[in-house]
């Protein structure tokens, strides 16, 4: 099937055919070039997302010039293939719905905020492993419960809120 391009007047439909387009002529995001409009495509689409856009259902849509008009026709429905939200544009996609992050979904954040996530933890466990200090410092760490102020005082669920905040908005860590 020939790619054709069309032009659209919804900003979320016009911005996902266009990434679609560049993403497939730079060969997905391994150019400097590629990460850099990831970034920027992504931050527009939470700007749009933000400022209460929805894609744009038209009442009379053709697909080819011969073709019979498509009435109320959601693109994004009829037609996936032309925005490929579930291929290339699957992060351009997660940026606009802003999905919340659980544990279950983290494969699907950037690599950036999967390290930073691996750290927190990291760190966090490394301060529950920690001794303690010697002297008055114990004794008040002891009184406390045993816990130094830090990561590893915090409950499991609080931290997990904490990486849950901070995965949004999702173009900071393209």
């Amino acid at each position: 099937m020939r790619d054709v391009y069309c032009a659209f007047t919804c900003p979320i439909l016009h911005l996902l055919r266009c990434s679609v387009m560049r993403m497939r002529t730079w060969g997905g995001d391994s150019s400097a070039l590629g990460s850099a409009y990831r970034r920027t495509a992504a931050e527009c689409m939470e700007i749009l997302a933000a400022a209460a856009y929805r894609p744009h259902i038209y009442k009379a849509f053709r697909l080819t010039y011969n073709s019979p008009p498509v009435t109320d026709c959601n693109l994004l429905v009829h037609f996936p293939h032309i925005f490929d939200i579930d291929g290339i544009n699957s992060w351009l996609w997660r940026a606009y719905t802003r999905p919340a992050w659980s544990p279950v979904s983290h494969h699907l954040e950037p690599a950036a905020f999967r390290a930073a996530c691996r750290a927190l933890l990291l760190a966090a466990h490394r301060g529950g492993a920690a001794q303690p200090p010697a002297g008055r410092g114990r004794r008040r760490m002891q009184a406390r419960g045993g816990c130094a102020a830090g990561l590893a005082c915090l409950p499991a669920d609080v931290l997990l809120h904490i990486i849950g905040m901070a995965a949004r908005p999702c173009y900071v860590w393209m």
